[in-house]
């Protein structure tokens, strides 16, 4: 939908598959959002190489993650023309994880305090993986945590065993490692090309408030005058028109991209770029 919406507005899009995805070589298991900026800064050279795009306007878009791997690619080469970043981090992954976790359990119905302490199993462990830089030796004291924490669980669950390396495989690996730990401000108030930072105000995964002020934060302690935030309202984390926000509703909602999220960014880039 965005592409074919840019194309429509006189921007040429490339889209390639994620790594390791249909067409695009590379190990997804091992690699780390910095990994995806190198990939992106590939396709960025492959678009300098073809002649019928303009060299000096060339910039990226990037929803989420895509919305880190793009200030980092920047960071690397001054050449990025500019950045649209659609529900991008602006603090660390270790703060977005905690307010996501509260965030969403709450909105479905589960108490804070209980959201709250579901929050604090998940920094227990990622404080062991910031203190253990040692994988193999990291899962040891996670596993040994979770059973000792959550022992009660045993008696409750069938398979305690899989629980407990279910949550190593998924806080203790090299991607989670990054995103949890990897400030963004330090890529951010690196960018010196103009910058759209957007977000949807019911975004229960990528707080819209928290994460677009400490962008413009960023931007300003680097120098960057040539930005703009926008929260649009009643919009998800995937820019759909929502009334709760739940990641249960993205798949039976019809709308695609909020048409207006579509015809920000296609004006933002020509008023920009032309």
């Amino acid at each position: 939908m965005i592409a074919d919406h840019l194309s429509r507005n006189g921007i040429a899009v490339l889209r390639y598959d994620d790594r390791g995805v249909g067409g695009s070589g590379g190990n997804v298991v091992s690699a780390t959002s910095a990994d995806f900026a190198g990939d992106a800064l590939a396709a960025y050279r492959y678009l300098q190489s073809r002649k019928d795009i303009n060299k000096q306007k060339i910039g990226l878009i990037g929803h989420s993650e895509g919305g880190l791997v793009a200030p980092i690619a920047a960071m690397k080469d001054p050449g990025i023309a500019f950045i649209i970043s659609m529900a991008g981090p602006g603090i660390k992954g270790y703060d977005i994880l905690v307010d996501q976790t509260i965030d969403i359990e709450m909105r479905e119905g589960i108490s804070r305090s209980m959201a709250e302490g579901h929050a604090k199993d998940i920094t227990d462990v990622l404080d062991i993986v910031a203190q253990e830089p040692d994988s193999a030796i990291a899962a040891q004291k996670i596993i040994k945590h979770i059973s000792e924490s959550k022992a009660d669980m045993a008696l409750l669950m069938d398979d305690f065993e899989s629980y407990k390396l279910m949550n190593n495989t998924f806080f203790n690996n090299p991607w989670m490692r990054f995103f949890a730990f990897f400030d963004p401000a330090q890529a951010w108030s690196s960018v010196k090309c103009p910058v759209l930072a957007i977000n949807g105000s019911l975004d229960l995964q990528v707080n819209a408030e928290k994460n677009l002020n400490a962008i413009a934060r960023s931007l300003e302690s680097g120098g960057n005058k040539d930005y703009s935030t926008m929260i649009f309202q009643g919009l998800n984390h995937l820019f759909q028109p929502t009334e709760t926000g739940r990641i249960s509703e993205y798949q039976t909602i019809e709308t695609t991209i909020d048409p207006d999220v579509l015809q920000k960014m296609s004006t933002w880039i020509n008023e920009r770029m032309n």
